[in-house]
C-alpha cells in the first residue's frame, strides 16, 4: 500500500526562503536597525553641573549609517576622538558624564535588532 503527501505552496514557500538567503528582505530593515542604534548613540547627555566646557554638536553630527554588504549595515562616528568618547577606549571621564558606548548600545539593543528583522521574515513568510 502507497499514499502520496504533497504539501502545497512549497515551492513558492522554498523560492522566498532563496530569496530570504540572499538577504532580499532583509536588507532593507538593516538601514533601520542602524538608525535606530544611531539615534540612541546621537543625543548627548546631560552637561556636568559646573562644565565650562562648550559643546560643539561634531560628535552627534558625525554618527552614520552605511550599508556595507549583503545583509550587513555599519554605524559608526568619523569624528577622530569618538572612540574615546562613544567607543570601547571610553575614558573613565566620559564614562562618568553618561556618554553611551556604541558595543554596549548595540548589545542592549540585540532584542530590539532580532524583533525587527525576525518581523521582516515572517511578513514575507506569511505572503
Amino acid at each position: 500500500m502507497t499514499t502520496t503527501i504533497t504539501i502545497a505552496g512549497l515551492k513558492p514557500l522554498l523560492e522566498k526562503l532563496e530569496e530570504l538567503g540572499k538577504g532580499k528582505y532583509i536588507d532593507p530593515v538593516l538601514p533601520q536597525v542602524g538608525q535606530a542604534v544611531r539615534n540612541a548613540l546621537a543625543p548627548y547627555p546631560p552637561k556636568p553641573a559646573g562644565s565650562t566646557y562648550r559643546r560643539t554638536g561634531r560628535l552627534g553630527q558625525s554618527w552614520f549609517v552605511t550599508p556595507t554588504a549583503q545583509m550587513s549595515v555599519e554605524v559608526k562616528d568619523t569624528a577622530p576622538y569618538a572612540m574615546y568618547v562613544q567607543g570601547d577606549w571610553q575614558t573613565a571621564k566620559h564614562a562618568s558624564t553618561g556618554w553611551k558606548v556604541l558595543s554596549r548600545t548595540v548589545e542592549s539593543m540585540r532584542a530590539e535588532i532580532v524583533e525587527k528583522v525576525a518581523r521582516a521574515v515572517h511578513r514575507i513568510l506569511a505572503q
